[in-house]
């Protein structure tokens, strides 16, 4: 979750895509745990209003409440 949240405040419009972050996972582990990490992180970046995830466009968000 860290590392999405550096990585959006990094970028220009506060947002990127989840798939660059499913890659990052599938660095440590196979395409069903990275998916499941990164389903996990969501849940709880939303819920602590850390980011947003859109999935029809596959992109992450800084939350209004944490920028």
């Amino acid at each position: 979750m860290r590392t999405i949240d550096q990585a959006l405040r990094r970028q220009p419009n506060d947002a990127l895509h989840g798939d660059l972050i499913l890659d990052l996972l599938r660095r440590r582990h196979n395409d069903e745990e990275a998916r499941r990490q990164f389903d996990i992180a969501v849940s709880w970046g939303r819920y602590g209003e850390l980011f947003d995830y859109n999935a029809d466009d596959d992109l992450l968000t800084l939350d209004d409440a944490n920028r």
